[in-house]
């Protein structure tokens, strides 16, 4: 189970681009609907960071 707080949101050329930091329990019997509140509480693990860098888009590339 993961929580995942987004950051840094940003438009290029008109696409949605995010930065994540995944988070885990530190317990195994949390569940779901505790994950924000120990997020507020600040009892989460962090797992990883997402950062894009140097995002471009090229026209036609992408749907």
């Amino acid at each position: 189970m993961r929580f995942r707080k987004a950051l840094n949101e940003r438009y290029v050329e008109g696409i949605r681009f995010v930065d994540y930091e995944n988070y885990k329990p530190r317990t195994p019997e949390a569940n779901v609907y505790e994950l924000d509140e120990r997020f507020e509480e600040g009892t989460l693990e962090l797992l990883s960071r997402i950062e894009l860098e140097d995002i471009q888009v090229t026209p036609g590339n992408y749907n």
